[in-house]
């Protein structure tokens, strides 16, 4: 496996089985079986049923291909329920993309019917003599983008129907689960990528230690019981049977260890030290990966709560704004303004809430399932 302790994966549960997901479509990876044993194993390694490896599709018709191995390092045909993990993974993500994108679509939308009453008010008050003429084609302007827009829209939309028939064989309109951040303590055996990690600096240590006792003395104890009835021997006497006991014991030194396995010492202690250093880097790169995802997620978090906000102070401007208008005192256009720029904020709060689930995720998948 190219640089196994720094690849990451996905730990998935479904239907009392766990499984390992490694990405092989936007990374290089090759599984040796003794290297599948080492994921799996549930002691030195992550631990898991099967291991899926996604790669490249074969034909430009399919988006992927995957392949399965059971713990023991042979590949298999086929797994209902590991692939329903990864379908699941996969489906969940396209959902919350498709929910962002019809709430943004929904907004556009009653946009631009906002923008089509502006344009009659201003039309009006051209024909009226007023001097609004520059008004009037900033709205055309802002009309057409909120047009080009939806279209954008409604071709990511298709995407996301074709990728979800290709998932299910249909295209629901179920919205995706909530995800919160779990917890994380901050230890490094917490995290996915530092128990393989882990585990090959288990393999090295033993390695070395097997390198060790190959220096020393090699003890052997023998025990050996014979029994004889009783018989006749070859001039016809006769003689009773007996029985006797044997024990022996054995002490090999090897002479020539210092020559021949000292250079085998030597190679088991540096794959220990590099083992121990890439634990190190690997620990590093997720702690940093982890601080990222949070600080992202955190970000999403606020803009939310900050565009809220803005909502209900723009809820307050258009009550105020409609309230002069109702007097006789403003034009309703600027309460159109005012509606238009909330649904921005709308629109603004579907992204960032699509951006809040996919860190929430990522952060998980990096964790250690209890």
């Amino acid at each position: 496996m190219t640089a196994p302790a720094t690849i990451p994966f996905v730990k998935m549960n479904g239907l009392g089985n766990d499984f390992v997901v490694l990405d092989a479509i936007r990374q290089a990876v090759s599984l040796t079986p003794a290297q599948v044993r080492a994921i799996a194993d549930r002691h030195f390694g992550v631990g898991c049923d099967q291991l899926l490896l996604v790669e490249p599709a074969p034909r430009a018709d399919i988006d992927f291909r995957y392949r399965i191995f059971n713990a023991d390092g042979g590949e298999v045909e086929q797994c209902g329920n590991g692939a329903r993990c990864f379908v699941r993974a996969e489906l969940i993500g396209a959902l919350a993309d498709k929910r962002r994108i019809r709430e943004q679509i929904g907004y556009a939308e009653a946009q631009k019917k906002k923008y089509a009453q502006i344009q009659d008010i201003l039309r009006g008050e051209v024909e009226a003599g007023r001097p609004v003429y520059y008004r009037l084609s900033e709205i055309d302007v802002e009309r057409a983008d909120v047009e080009r827009r939806i279209v954008g829209l409604k071709t990511e939309l298709a995407r996301a129907d074709a990728q979800l028939v290709d998932l299910v064989g249909e295209a629901p309109d179920t919205a995706p689960p909530e995800i919160q951040v779990a917890h994380w303590d901050g230890g490094a055996l917490s995290l996915q990528a530092t128990r393989i990690a882990d585990a090959g600096v288990a393999i090295t240590k033993a390695g070395v230690r097997e390198g060790k006792a190959a220096f020393g003395p090699n003890f052997g104890v023998s025990f050996t019981y014979m029994q004889r009835e009783n018989g006749i021997d070859a001039t016809g006497t006769p003689f009773a049977g007996d029985d006797w006991f044997a024990a022996g014991v054995t002490v090999s030194v090897p002479l020539w260890a210092p020559v021949n396995q000292s250079p085998r010492l030597r190679a088991a202690r540096a794959r220990q030290e590099g083992a121990e250093l890439s634990y190190q880097a690997v620990y590093r790169d997720a702690r940093e990966r982890l601080t990222s995802l949070m600080a992202e997620h955190g970000a999403a978090t606020r803009n939310i709560a900050l565009f809220d906000q803005k909502a209900k102070a723009l809820d307050a401007t258009i009550a105020a704004l409609r309230r002069n208008y109702e007097a006789g005192n403003g034009d309703y256009a600027q309460v159109l303004d005012a509606e238009i720029a909330k649904l921005t904020l709308a629109s603004e709060v579907s992204a960032e809430r699509a951006n809040a689930i996919a860190h929430a995720a990522h952060f998980n998948s990096e964790l250690v399932t209890p």
